[in-house]
């Protein structure tokens, strides 16, 4: 029950909270995705914001050597394990229904560890050939480098996003200094947590119900996050049911603020809406 992080201390001295927020998770799995295939989402998420193009072909091409010393050895365990086990993986990943980037970092040390494979099997195959020193060095060297370069880079680039004041950040001050304590704020997703001071409760999707059921359960502010309503608004011939239901919502709600993410403030477009009791 217990980790060595202390994680999961709460399991035991809050049972209670922990099977509702468990129960509250368990629940998301039955919630439809909206928007590109997982299979293309995960992909796009790998090359642009993990690895970089150059990185992931040099992973294809360890696991494709990988895959001849399956079938011809030596080492076929071993690269049984290195090659099926992220094909599994992702495989796997795509099916599920919450969709997080975290998840792909079990895949991390094995596609590492295939671009490695392609690096190395690059270098001994530029040994084969009567190549200047120099050249091949410099060949080498810039196999390395284009391997190593981009996710660097990637991983700089994403640390300075994250000191940067985001869309939800400006959201979450602008209701705390102009919302009054006590309101009762239905929010998309989790991506913005309340303070205890405020009645907030968070869905999936705002479009699960209409305007006039929120207005009966006594909701006074709606947050909607474009995580959840961007791909309906984007392609509405696609999502019509999706895009009707929003659109209703908001038309019928009164928009009072809305954060539009640009180069310096990043983050999903939020918009905050008031229902008329």
């Amino acid at each position: 029950m217990f980790n060595y992080n202390g994680s999961s201390d709460y399991t035991i001295l809050d049972l209670p909270a922990f099977l509702d927020n468990f129960a509250r998770l368990a629940n998301q799995y039955r919630v439809a995705v909206i928007g590109e295939s997982l299979w293309v989402l995960y992909f796009k998420y790998l090359v642009r914001h993990a690895f970089g193009w150059p990185a992931f072909l040099l992973a294809l091409g360890g696991m494709g050597l990988g895959v001849v010393r399956l079938v011809r050895g030596p080492g076929r365990v071993r690269w049984t394990l290195a090659v099926v086990f992220p094909l599994v993986y992702y495989a796997m990943l795509t099916t599920q229904r919450i969709v997080f980037a975290r998840y792909l970092l079990p895949l991390t040390p094995s596609l590492c560890v295939l671009a490695a494979t392609g690096v190395v099997s690059g270098v001994s195959l530029l040994r084969r050939y009567e190549i200047p020193r120099a050249a091949r060095t410099a060949l080498i060297a810039a196999l390395t480098i284009a391997a190593l370069l981009p996710p660097a880079l990637i991983s700089v680039s994403g640390d300075r996003d994250m000191a940067k004041e985001s869309t939800i950040d400006q959201t979450y001050s602008w209701i705390v200094q102009n919302i009054p304590a006590g309101a009762t704020i239905v929010l998309e997703r989790r991506a913005l947590l309340l303070p205890n001071q405020y009645r907030a409760s968070y869905v999936p999707q705002l479009r699960r119900k209409t305007y006039e059921q929120w207005q009966r359960e006594g909701a006074e502010y709606l947050v909607a996050n474009s995580e959840s309503y961007g791909p309906a608004l984007v392609a509405p011939h696609q999502y019509p049911d999706d895009y009707n239901e929003y659109m209703r919502l908001f038309t019928q709600s009164r928009e009072i603020h809305k954060f539009v993410p640009t180069a310096a403030t990043p983050g999903p477009e939020m918009r905050i809406l008031k229902i008329v009791p």
